[in-house]
This record gives C-alpha cells, structure tokens and sequence, in this order.
C-alpha cells in the first residue's frame, strides 16, 4: 500500500526522530516533512500504530500533528508531479521493472 506521510512538528529533536523511523521503515523523503512509499501491509500497520502513539509522547506539543493518507493505485498514478522529484516515481508506480545495485 502506498503512503503518504506529513508531519508538523515544533522539538527539533522529536521531529528527527521521526523522519529516522519514516526512513527506516521504507518510505522515500519527498519534500522536508513530507513522506512517500510503497509498503507492505504489515509495515504500513505497524507504522500506523507508531505513529498514533506519539500523541502519548512527553515532547508531542499542541500544535504537533502527522498526516498519513492511503493511496490508491490509481491516485499514484494520477499523481501530478511539477519540478523534478527526488523520488523514484516508476518504482512507486509499479512500472519499473529493472533493479539496479
């Protein structure tokens, strides 16, 4: 399932913490607070579950706050890009079909 990450976070340490655990989990950066990947169903569950728990965390502020959205294959593929990315948008599409070492 492919996911879409955002967060608005003030603690500069807190906020790193997190993009850390976005990288490590497989998500590809996007823009600065924004995340994006395809990840296997048992993952995107325990991500999930990661990041609901955060609220509980004593550096989580009022204003703090995390965005994920679940897209479908097609709204990836409808996904309208201007600029260049800095992320592999075949892979994320499913259309490429070469893997590079």
């Amino acid at each position: 399932m492919v996911l879409l990450v955002s967060y608005d976070i003030e603690n500069n340490y807190f906020r790193k913490k997190i993009a850390d655990h976005l990288l490590d989990t497989g998500l590809d950066r996007f823009q600065y607070s924004v995340y994006l990947g395809n990840l296997a169903e048992a993952v995107k569950d325990t991500l999930v579950k990661w990041l609901l728990d955060l609220q509980g965390d004593r550096r989580w502020g009022q204003k703090d706050s995390v965005l994920v959205l679940f897209l479908t294959d097609r709204q990836v593929r409808e996904m309208l890009t201007i600029g260049k990315p800095n992320w592999n948008q075949e892979a994320l599409r499913g259309e490429q079909h070469t893997m590079i070492f």
